[in-house]
């Protein structure tokens, strides 16, 4: 009586000799990309919060009273570099809006599209006017 593992079937291969390592070989690399991409997500996502900010930022300057000029270099210092910042003025409140195109860079450059990501803040407009205000005292 012969058992299960003897000398006659030690010898022969099986065919899915190889398939691991063919496995292997289409897994890792398949993983890797997918990282990558999952890298290039949260720092697209990290970026649209930048834009978020700085628009906010922006937006608080304007209702203030701050020049477009000014509102700008604000907006432009919480932006991502090469942001393109507009300041818009509505009846009674301020839009500031940044937008930034992402682009992959490396190995996805080729295969990832660019992100145009447009974020903009609205704020209520304060009173432009200058009140003068009257401290004179009467005197009885």
């Amino acid at each position: 009586m012969l058992g299960r593992g003897t000398s006659r079937d030690r010898g022969r291969r099986t065919s899915d000799g190889g398939q691991a390592t063919a496995e292997l070989a289409v897994a890792i690399p398949s993983l890797i990309l997918v990282l990558l991409i999952a890298i290039w997500v949260v720092s697209a996502v990290s970026v649209q919060a930048r834009c978020a900010e700085a628009a906010r930022i922006g937006a608080r300057a304007a209702a203030r009273g701050e020049t477009d000029e000014m509102v700008r270099t604000w907006a432009g210092r919480a932006a991502p570099q090469g942001s393109t910042i507009s300041v818009s003025h509505a009846m009674d409140s301020v839009i500031v809006q940044v937008r930034f195109q992402a682009r992959a860079t490396g190995v996805l450059a080729g295969l990832a599209p660019p992100i145009e990501i447009t974020m903009s803040s609205t704020a209520p407009a304060e009173a432009a006017e200058n009140i003068t205000q009257d401290f004179t005292t009467s005197s009885q």
